[in-house]
């Protein structure tokens, strides 16, 4: 389970901020929680494509009693297109640092990947834009590389898919509610048949604040 707030900073049309908090809590007895903030940077090029730069710090608490710190820097490219009159099919490119931090065995290991997402929504009465007391679907899916190995020192090229449904409200123009079931298929070393499946249930708050 996942909840997530993310607070977003709109400068002018062309600059962006967000800050964003959110708190893992594994069920069924897994007995493993986590907790994270980011913070990221946005420039809006043209109507299609937009740069942004951010920062992570994770925190884990095992069920073994460790724990585990992550800091995670990043930098992203998102392309809107197609453009529809009423849906935009939303790619995101982006390569994150990680460096991590396990006190079970006191070290510290780095290491880099590449995620990219296909995300899109649209308001269920499909006659409307996604405005005010407004329902609205949500779809994506987003698969992850690794470049330099994996952390666990396993290389395996791909590591990670995600694939979510969801539905959002906008309560009005600055908020929204959303909540979202992802299903996470993860490969853990160079044996391909060496995976772990995972479902995830977000909810997620979004606040939008316009500083001009």
């Amino acid at each position: 389970m996942r909840t997530l707030f993310l607070a977003k900073f709109d400068f002018n049309s062309d600059w962006r901020g967000s800050l964003d908090g959110g708190y893992y809590r594994g069920l069924n007895g897994s007995g493993w929680d986590r907790y994270g903030i980011r913070a990221i940077a946005q420039r809006r090029l043209n109507s299609k494509v937009q740069f942004d730069a951010g920062f992570m710090f994770n925190h884990v608490n095992n069920h073994d009693g460790t724990h585990t710190n992550e800091y995670r820097p990043h930098q992203t490219v998102k392309l809107a297109y197609p453009r529809f009159s009423r849906m935009t099919i939303n790619h995101r490119f982006r390569l994150e640092e990680q460096i991590i931090y396990r006190s079970s065995t006191e070290k510290t290991q780095m290491t880099s990947r590449f995620r990219y997402e296909l995300k899109t929504k649209r308001a269920f009465n499909l006659e409307k834009f996604i405005q005010p007391k407004t329902f609205y679907w949500i779809a994506s899916s987003e698969i992850t590389f690794n470049f330099t190995g994996h952390i666990k020192g396993e290389y395996n090229f791909f590591e990670r898919g995600r694939h979510g449904l969801g539905v959002g409200y906008r309560v009005n123009t600055n908020t929204s509610v959303e909540s979202t079931a992802y299903f996470q298929h993860t490969h853990k070393g160079i044996d391909f048949h060496d995976h772990s499946d995972l479902f995830i249930f977000n909810f997620c708050i979004i606040q939008s604040i316009f500083v001009n």
